[in-house]
């Protein structure tokens, strides 16, 4: 499940944030790869793992 949660601006660069919640009943393995879109300057992730039920941010850095 993923949720946006803010976005951040400083000049021309933008930060969302986006929460990620595992709901399922196996652990997650999260790769930013995964979740890149075109645009992107830089993805981040506060976790690489996920168990069922934990939670973890995900940052997107794009450039407008």
């Amino acid at each position: 499940k993923i949720k946006h949660q803010m976005r951040l601006q400083a000049g021309n660069l933008w930060v969302d944030v986006f929460e990620l919640k595992n709901i399922s009943k196996a652990p997650q393995v999260l790769l930013e790869k995964t979740f890149y879109q075109t645009g992107d300057k830089a993805i981040a992730l506060s976790a690489q793992t996920l168990v069922p039920k934990e939670q973890a941010l995900l940052y997107a850095l794009v450039e407008y």
